[in-house]
């Protein structure tokens, strides 16, 4: 028999936090339009904000899709104040506990708001929708030096059958590395917060369980009333309207479903022991009555959060039948990545051919799902994000012989998790339907897997998905040699395709101008450009008033076209400016200057329509300031008044060589490159400094000499002579063993160097 008891219904003005990070301060969420800004006493033009530094967290940080800023010095209404406020370097979040802003707003509307990378954070580009400006007018954080801090990159132009590595060394503790969101045309679906998935069979108990276990998962628990919250709302919205077809066939709007809660001995517990049950939990079950000893199922009628029922049932009993709510295992749920993904509109129908190109431009594949619960995240996704328009949509799941034990997903060649029942196939309709496509019909419940034939042109809804770097990411020692500083290692395997591709930073946790950057790129192109001495360019400095006129090569002969198009990394707003091209022969094309606005701290590519991952790419840094006052051998930070040295160089002006193969402020960095003296690797110091090769080198792979009459990192500076070292620039100099200068005793002593000499 039933005996029912109710779920304690608790304050639903929780229900908010349910897509974000509940236990972040409200002022993290605060935009300028909707805060309660208080007026400066010092200053009746301005309004003052207090931000937390609870707010700073990585998560905070980098995702542009759920914590949005846009613009770059001035901000647009809708942006996050507190978000804003560290990207243009205004507040502290590693000093104190509060920060207040000073904010300015002078009823100006604008519709257009640029993008950013500024100080550990790519800001959104907007335009087409006016908001009010607003800016910051308290000081900058008054820093007065930068930090000894560098990153060595080794393969930073990749190819998929190599690996890559990226390490970091500072004078001062670091944050993980990480990558940083350049593509925000991707998203990562975040409304799956206790990791959950179900499915639209009615099973008995023990099948419910078998269900959950093959899938990594046990029936679902919560550790707290957070989460029996956000359970109740699941249960009445996205879980309710997923199994609209069930409830139309039963003609009643109550579901079933098998949970974790049990009694054994009288004592609650939760089935397969994943955590232990919180005694604290209000769940009303004083009434139960069986033999002691009971299972759970959990209904719900869909509309009323008040009639979610706990019903005890017997753990053996045959007839009770409900559908498996499963929840992945602590074990499992820590190392789940994030699920990423993105949903455009094609120009044009394709079949599952071209949909693949399509999306492997983008840096993905048609979308796939290896596990229950990969396939409950898309069925949310087709639910619930608008971007899903239509009906259908390819994936790349092939069944050459008809038999889902044979599928896999193209191009990947992973095969299909068997075990899952999503393919609905159609035996009657032919030979040749070897594909599937989603399908989401106003009558279906879980939305399936159709046959198609993969040779249809099917809509021009384009589904695709992505792997998250970071499971590929594995920690690895460093090699310290004579390292006197902090260091930080991870690999990059080699991978079937272009997860490595973006941006990744090096983030001191005490300083806002000694973040550093680099970047990865495939090597596969349609362009390259060898006018430059790295053919791939990872850092362009100019005068912010000055074009840069680019040449390019087309590599890839087969590919035809009138001229190329530069195009901004941001997909999504379709800001992709088709540029005047002179064709002087069938395999070369030449771009004329483009006019770079002032501050563009930024990735472009420049590419063929929709070809934007096998474009060229290059890091544009700005920077103003062209003079001798770092002696040519360095870029001069203007913030900070100090120079930045190029690898090889120190000095306050940098002045100095350091020994073979160490760099940094005081050459305390030993780079281990292909030999001694960093052979092979790009390094990439704060900006403006950016990226470049280790003095003496230069390509793109930083493995070429540099000619006699040139030295310094990349072979960018010229010889006061007609022949000189080409790591020091000294004239009339034999060997590099010793470099000629200024050396630390403990460098000197380490390379056996006997004596300094000035040539």
């Amino acid at each position: 028999m039933y005996i029912s008891c109710y779920l304690q219904v608790l304050l639903w003005n929780f229900c908010f936090i349910v897509q974000g990070q509940f236990y972040l301060p409200d002022a993290c969420f605060t935009t300028f339009s909707n805060a309660s800004l208080v007026l400066n006493p010092s200053d009746i033009n301005t309004n003052v904000f207090t931000c937390p530094s609870s707010c700073y967290t990585i998560r905070y940080l980098s995702n542009q899709q759920d914590y949005p800023i846009y613009g770059n010095e001035t901000y647009s209404g809708n942006s996050l104040i507190c978000k804003a406020a560290y990207h243009d370097g205004r507040i502290m979040p590693w000093n104190g506990t509060y920060s207040t802003v000073s904010v300015q707003n002078n009823l100006v509307q604008s519709s257009t708001f640029s993008n950013s990378l500024r100080n550990g954070i790519l800001s959104g580009k907007s335009f087409g929708t006016n908001y009010y400006v607003y800016r910051f007018l308290n000081n900058r954080v008054n820093e007065t030096s930068i930090p000894d801090i560098a990153i060595e990159h080794r393969q930073y132009l990749y190819s998929q059958e190599q690996p890559s590595s990226i390490t970091c060394r500072s004078k001062t503790d670091l944050y993980p590395i990480r990558p940083v969101e350049i593509d925000q045309g991707w998203k990562h679906w975040t409304g799956n917060r206790l990791k959950y998935f179900t499915f639209p069979h009615n099973y008995t108990r023990e099948q419910s369980l078998a269900f959950c276990s093959n899938n990594n998962a046990t029936l679902m628990y919560w550790a707290n009333s957070t989460e029996q919250t956000i359970l109740q709302n699941l249960l009445t919205t996205t879980i309710y309207d997923l199994f609209r077809y069930q409830r139309r066939i039963m003609g009643s709007n109550l579901l079933t479903f098998f949970i974790g809660l049990k009694q054994i001995n009288q004592i609650k517990q939760w089935e397969s022991n994943a955590i232990p049950f919180n005694q604290s939990l209000q769940l009303n079950l004083s009434s139960i009555t069986i033999d002691g000893d009971y299972c759970t199922v959990i209904q719900s009628n869909g509309v009323d959060p008040q009639s979610i029922q706990i019903l005890s049932v017997r753990c053996n009993d045959t007839t009770i039948m409900g559908y498996p709510l499963c929840r992945l295992l602590p074990s499992i749920n820590t190392k789940t990545s994030d699920f990423i993904y993105r949903l455009e509109t094609d120009t044009s129908s394709k079949d599952l051919s071209g949909v693949i190109d399509f999306c492997a431009e983008l840096g993905g594949y048609p979308i796939y799902a290896n596990n229950a619960y990969e396939w409950q995240l898309v069925q949310e996704i087709m639910l619930g994000d608008s971007s899903f328009i239509g009906t259908y949509a390819y994936t790349g799941l092939i069944s050459p012989t008809k038999q889902v034990t044979n599928a896999y997903w193209m191009p990947m060649n992973t095969s299909y998790n068997s075990t899952l029942d999503y393919v609905w196939f159609a035996s009657f309709r032919g030979t040749d339907r070897t594909g599937y496509h989603l399908s989401r019909a106003s009558d279906e419940s879980y939305y399936g897997l159709y046959d198609i034939n993969p040779f249809t042109v099917l809509s021009t809804l384009r589904f695709c998905r992505k792997g998250d770097i970071r499971s590929l990411i594995a920690d690895s020692p460093c090699d310290y040699k004579a390292c006197v500083s902090k260091c930080q290692n991870i690999s990059l395997p080699n991978h079937s395709d272009d997860a490595r591709f973006g941006l990744y930073a090096c983030i001191p946790q005490n300083s806002l101008v000694g973040i550093v950057y680099t970047q990865s790129f495939p090597v596969q192109g349609d362009f390259i450009r060898p006018n430059l001495p790295m053919d791939y360019s990872v850092a362009l400095r100019r005068p912010f008033n000055q074009s840069v006129a680019l040449s390019f090569t087309l590599a890839n002969t087969s590919l035809s076209s009138s001229c190329f198009e530069y195009m901004n990394f941001d997909r999504t707003l379709y800001e992709t400016i088709a540029l005047s091209c002179s064709l002087s022969n069938t395999n070369n094309l030449t771009m004329n200057g483009i006019n770079l606005r002032q501050n563009l701290n930024t990735l472009v590519t420049v590419a063929f329509n929709d070809r934007r991952m096998s474009g060229h790419h290059t890091r544009f840094i700005d920077y103003q300031l062209y003079d001798n006052r770092c002696r040519s051998q360095g870029i001069y930070h203007p913030y900070v008044n100090q120079c930045i040295c190029a690898p090889g160089f120190y000095g306050d002006q940098c002045q100095y060589n350091c020994p073979a193969g160490y760099y940094g402020q005081t050459c305390d960095f030993n780079c281990k490159g292909d030999d001694d003296y960093c052979k092979g690797l790009s390094i990439c110091l704060p900006d403006p400094y950016g990226c470049s090769c280790y003095t003496g080198w230069y390509g793109t792979y930083c493995n070429i000499s540099c000619p006699s009459n040139l030295y310094g990192p990349g072979c960018s500076y010229q010889c006061s002579c007609s022949n000189c070292d080409r790591f020091t620039g000294q004239c009339n100099c034999t060997g590099t063993e010793c470099y000629q200068g200024k050396y630390l005793l403990n460098l000197i002593l380490d390379y056996n160097c006997i004596r300094i000499e000035l040539c």
